[in-house]
């Protein structure tokens, strides 16, 4: 077997001086610095229209929707089957089975979520669910 050997390949000593043979590297890498902070400026502003268009995307891509707007889909949709209002063809749909489905859809959706509401959603959703069932009962009998 041959013996194992070991380079030291730090450039400082245990004091923190340069090594003697990295002072004439480090030396001639002043010009290097120079075009490395122009880099680093360069990058950065790079970056900087990158993460501009990264949040431009995000904007375009996911477009803001509350709690609220969930609810107003889901009720919407109900009162849809249920035939109150038309359809976004105009036509009129009259379809219990659809209507409960969006009814039960908010009702699971309170379940899971009441307690991170707040007060407004919560009372919205109350006041919603109550005005749905009892128009799902009156039409459906």
């Amino acid at each position: 077997m041959s013996p194992i050997k070991v380079t030291d390949k730090r450039i400082f000593t245990p004091e923190g001086e340069v090594k003697s043979e990295y002072k004439e590297l480090l030396r001639g890498s002043g010009i290097k610095k120079e075009v490395s902070k122009e880099e680093k400026k360069s990058d950065s502003k790079a970056r900087e229209v990158t993460a501009k268009e990264r949040a431009q995307d995000k904007k375009i891509a996911s477009p803001s929707v509350s709690f609220l707007d969930l609810v107003n889909h889901l009720a919407h949709n109900a009162l849809v089957f249920m035939g109150d209002i038309p359809a976004p063809d105009g036509s009129i749909t009259k379809d219990p089975e659809l209507a409960r489905l969006f009814v039960d859809f908010l009702e699971v959706l309170k379940e899971k979520a009441y307690s991170n509401l707040n007060f407004e959603e919560r009372n919205t959703l109350d006041d919603v669910l109550y005005k749905l069932k009892l128009r799902y009962t009156l039409k459906m009998k």
